[in-house]
């Protein structure tokens, strides 16, 4: 798949090695593409170096910060999909630390953090447990849910809205998930919420055999779980990209990818629109494809091939017939 220019890496190391064996991955596979990777300890030494060409690599701290510095927001993306009672099996409520550490009749309850990686969640059998996060005030929001007991645990990694590989991370590795309730979950979350270009779906199998979302993760703070680099780097760089890229630029890219058939029209489709609704939408070529997207859902029987051919019919400057 293309992929936006990179003039250079920069990746966390410790001990003059890659920090972990995610940042290996990833310079092994900005070696293959010949991007040079420049090591930082400390992020204040790249602060001013880095742009949207300067990919960054390390600590969750460290692409946050990285965004703050070039004055791009944050990723607003909740763990757990609002509401979705179905694919979580079980009941999700959002509530306070201070609550549950003051309400021992809850116990035992899991518990985890509505903001990004505060604390890793767990479940809460007595007081002691509480010695955790001990750090934190009252008022800190989470989610609560009932205990349940997986006997399996997997995450599944999506990149451009398909399951590109699943990797084992707790309980029995021989029950497998069964992957038509996993793409119903997926399709279910996709319905509710704008996804990333790239994230995890972690996936529970429950005693009685039913598979429920465990949570899900944007893919800027993922793992590898020793996954190739030739499947990571895609997917942390491609949300990077989204991350740092102007809306009508990532637009751009977008269409230039489905009109050479690198992603379908589906995978276009959520995330075309949702550029078409923000406040920083101004591209002429975007809103034509949102105009003939718009004609293409009104005709019941419209062939894909049809939205293709207008799209380049207006898009390109010399298009050739389908």
């Amino acid at each position: 798949m293309k992929r936006a220019y990179l003039e250079k890496a920069f990746v966390r190391y410790h001990d003059d090695l890659p920090m972990s064996d995610s940042a290996f991955t990833v310079v092994k596979g900005l070696r293959a593409h010949g991007v040079p990777v420049e090591s930082f300890t400390d992020f204040e030494t790249i602060r001013d170096k880095i742009t949207p060409e300067t990919f960054v690599h390390g600590w969750v701290r460290d692409v946050l910060h990285a965004l703050d510095q070039m004055g791009k927001p944050r990723p607003s993306f909740s763990t757990l999909p609002e509401g979705a009672t179905e694919v979580l099996g079980r009941e999700t409520t959002k509530t306070t630390l201070g609550y549950v550490r003051n309400t021992d009749s809850l116990w035992p309850v899991f518990i985890k953090p509505i903001e990004h990686k505060v604390f890793t969640g767990y479940v809460v059998r007595g007081f002691s447990d509480f010695l955790t996060t001990s750090h934190l005030p009252d008022s800190t929001p989470i989610y609560m849910q009932p205990e349940v007991t997986f006997i399996s645990e997997y995450r599944c990694f999506v990149h451009w809205d398909r399951v590109v590989a699943i990797r084992h991370y707790h309980g029995d590795c021989e029950v497998f998930p069964d992957m038509t309730a996993v793409s119903a979950i997926q399709n279910t979350i996709l319905r509710r919420q704008y996804m990333p270009v790239a994230y995890s779906l972690d996936i529970g199998i429950l005693p009685d055999g039913k598979n429920v979302l465990v949570e899900m993760n944007d893919s800027f703070a993922l793992g590898s779980y020793g996954l190739s680099w030739g499947l990571y780097l895609p997917l942390v760089h491609d949300r990077w990209t989204e991350l740092v890229t102007d809306p009508n630029v990532w637009g751009n890219h977008m269409l230039d990818l489905y009109l050479a058939r690198e992603i379908t029209f589906h995978e276009l489709q959520t995330r075309l629109l949702g550029i078409v609704y923000s406040d920083k939408f101004k591209d002429e070529r975007i809103d034509h494809a949102y105009l003939i997207w718009c004609e293409y859902t009104s005709c019941v029987d419209c062939e894909e091939s049809w939205f293709r051919w207008q799209l380049m019919k207006r898009l390109e400057p010399n298009p050739v017939p389908l």
